[in-house]
């Protein structure tokens, strides 16, 4: 990657923290960058460079359709656990109960803010559920 793609990739991610972009384009701009830096070879990533080479190494993994089951998993245990139903959690988000249901299966993903959203639903501290999340889907 030339030294001038980098600056523009870097340039993208100060614009986008900046908030210097509307609300209306900020998706946008968000799945074109990243888009475009997954296509880019890990190891060129402008964003890699900084990391440890374990991580960057575990970040060129791809995501197993087991690791959504897994999180899933830990999802229902921590809906199970506040003595929450299906259907009552997808009321709280104001989901149908299928929601619910298709990422508790792993059959569908489950983004960071929507992981944020669940556990104030549940009442659960969210790093709590994230490591949780963490630790199961850790490689052994």
């Amino acid at each position: 990657m030339s030294a001038g793609v980098a600056r523009t990739y870097i340039g993208e991610i100060a614009r986008i923290r900046s908030k210097r972009c509307t609300s209306a384009c900020l998706t946008f701009r968000i799945r074109a960058f990243y888009t475009t830096l997954s296509e880019i070879p890990i190891s060129d990533n402008p964003i890699n460079h900084s990391l440890p080479d374990h991580i960057t190494k575990a970040a060129a993994l791809w995501v197993e359709a087991e690791h959504y089951k897994i999180v899933g998993a830990c999802l229902t245990a921590a809906r199970r656990r506040a003595n929450v139903t299906q259907q009552e959690l997808a009321a709280r988000l104001g989901k149908p109960q299928s929601f619910v249901s298709e990422y508790e299966r792993g059959q569908r993903r489950v983004d960071v803010v929507e992981l944020l959203v669940i556990s104030w639903a549940l009442g659960v501290d969210p790093l709590e559920l994230f490591g949780e999340i963490s630790k199961a889907v850790a490689p052994s």
